[in-house]
């Protein structure tokens, strides 16, 4: 800011301004005044150059201003068509990927029986199936290969649990985390391709699943994300946050590949909790990461919750943790993928690769673990080709034998 000789008077000389408007009637007032300071012509002069100052800082600063705002405004624009273009290439490459699949996306043999609402009917709770993680310990391995024998298994015995019990449908109950996370650089390593293709991958799987059991069973499905499955950094617990999710994507192209088959029913996806009811028993449904499940005291809470909304919770289903627990009012899924190394090395963990698979009858339900760690025997899905075509990595190469920990021998 430029300063003259009247430059200690300016907050006078400018209300004298906005009032006259003039230059000229604003110094004679101002020498009035103040005889002391030059005559009002040079002062007329000291008043204009002042006041044009004023204006060109402003003006200055509003241009800044707009500059800083479209700075701003750009890097948003560029942030958003970064994500929709990041977004085109994973939806192009998933819907190439559907297309290459073809004519195998129907379902030939179905159930047609009468359907009676008094059967027992079925609960098979899917969790932590984490399809492109790859795992070689001690114990356990775990790739698309092994997960297409697992969940064959898996279908096979619950035909047996059905068969059993007479059951005509299958819930299938998806609590989220059904591919791997790519946040950390140990998952980067150990995944088995990039998520786009991963959720091709586990598309294509599950179809065989849902199609297998549809062959002896009436099925509804239903489902909520995971914490592991989120396209974003941060845990988001907003409905639309939440479904900001590789869990939602797998689910959503499930039901757009099945919608055709009659006797498969998708219920809108959720976003953390689901309820629904079968005879007298009230189920809900979260991933688990919102809650301790072995702390009866925080799952009763969870419960209080709801019968406050009206809605009595008899049975709260999840996962997360990787391991096995049946309780009576609460149930914790294991995985489909068992022990990796972060459980095994990092937390002393021992896990299993199993399901939860639940019978309601009229009046009582059976809880059962369905153990899928040895899968000897099994032939598993159809995936090879698909793999090779996603050029997606597997552990068969390394691993041919059990491999087990040897002592070291010290002399």
């Amino acid at each position: 800011m430029n300063t003259t000789t009247i430059s200690h008077l300016r907050d006078e000389f400018v209300e004298i301004y906005e009032q006259t408007g003039s230059y000229r009637k604003t110094a004679k007032i101002l020498c009035a005044r103040h005889p002391e300071i030059p005559n009002h012509n040079h002062t007329r002069g000291l008043i204009r150059a002042e006041l044009l100052t004023d204006s060109q800082t402003d003006d200055r600063r509003e241009h800044q201003k707009e500059q800083d705002l479209k700075r701003v405004k750009r890097k948003d624009e560029r942030e958003r068509d970064r994500k929709f273009n990041a977004c085109e290439v994973l939806l192009k490459e998933i819907k190439e990927g559907f297309n290459q699949l073809g004519t195998e996306l129907t379902c030939p043999q179905k159930y047609s029986g009468r359907y009676k609402s008094e059967n027992p009917v079925m609960v098979l709770h899917l969790s932590d199936l984490h399809l492109q993680e790859l795992i070689d310990i001690s114990g356990n391995r775990f790739d698309f290969e092994v997960a297409a024998q697992r969940l064959q298994l898996l279908s096979e015995k619950t035909k047996l649990m059905g068969e059993a019990y007479g059951a005509q449908k299958v819930v299938v109950a998806i609590t989220g985390d059904l591919i791997n996370s790519d946040r950390r650089h140990d998952e980067v390593l150990n995944n088995a391709t990039n998520r786009s293709r991963a959720v091709i991958l586990a598309v294509h799987l599950l179809r065989q699943l849902l199609v297998d059991l549809r062959k002896s069973f009436y099925l509804d499905v239903i489902g909520v994300c995971g914490n592991e499955g989120r396209a974003k950094q941060e845990l988001a617990w907003s409905d639309l946050g939440a479904t900001d999710s590789y869990d939602s994507l797998v689910y959503w192209c499930l039901q757009e590949t099945l919608k055709g088959v009659k006797g498969i029913r998708f219920n809108e996806l959720q976003s953390n909790e689901c309820l629904f009811t079968i005879h007298d028993q009230t189920f809900l449904a979260i991933h688990g990461h919102q809650i301790r499940m072995t702390d009866q005291k925080a799952v009763q809470s969870l419960i209080a919750k709801h019968t406050h909304k009206g809605v009595t919770v008899t049975h709260v289903i999840a996962g997360h943790i990787h391991s096995t627990s049946i309780s009576d009012f609460a149930s914790r899924n294991s995985s489909l993928c068992g022990g990796n190394s972060y459980s095994d090395s990092g937390l002393n963990y021992i896990s299993k690769a199993a399901q939860n698979l639940h019978i309601v009858s009229q009046g009582s339900m059976d809880s059962i673990k369905v153990d899928l760690q040895n899968t000897e025997g099994v032939t598993g899905y159809d995936v090879m080709s698909e793999l090779v075509r996603m050029s997606a990595r597997t552990t068969t190469a390394q691993y041919n034998q059990e491999r087990q920990i040897e002592p070291i021998l010290i002399k």
